[in-house]
């Protein structure tokens, strides 16, 4: 009896032990988010000009989902951030979903995005560059 009780216990503390592992491993997942840095937006003296897109175009950055910003999307210039210029969307809502969701402007250096401004965070989030075919209305 004395043995079965030993092999019993063991069985429990494997269990246990796995148990753990599997929640540190749960627990961590939930809560990665993506890396910010805290950038100040220096705004256009005047209402910035009005772009499209004219083409659509997927942009990731690390440990958030795909934003795909769609084809003849409208999009204001607001300003630049020390990355590059920031475009506010027109007719597109952009989010950025890690952990919590944000309000999140696209930022656009030499044809290209390159991450998201997140306006309430005052923050830039990096991500893999993509070439954009953004062009001033008119254009």
């Amino acid at each position: 009896m004395i043995e079965a009780h030993f092999v019993l216990e063991g069985r429990l503390e494997v269990r246990l032990r796995v148990f753990l592992v599997l929640a540190v491993f749960l627990v961590s997942g939930c809560s990665v988010d993506q890396v910010r840095v805290e950038q100040q937006l220096a705004p256009l003296p005047d209402e910035g000009a009005l772009y499209q897109l004219h083409s659509s175009a997927s942009v990731k950055a690390r440990n958030v989902r795909t934003v795909e910003l769609r084809r003849d999307t409208h999009w204001r210039l607001l300003g630049s951030i020390e990355k590059g210029q920031v475009f506010e969307p027109i007719d597109q809502v952009v989010t950025v979903n890690g952990f919590n969701v944000h309000e999140a402007y696209i930022v656009v250096r030499e044809g290209r995005v390159i991450g998201y401004y997140l306006p309430y965070e005052k923050s830039f989030v990096e991500a893999e560059p993509v070439k954009i075919d953004l062009a001033e209305n008119g254009e």
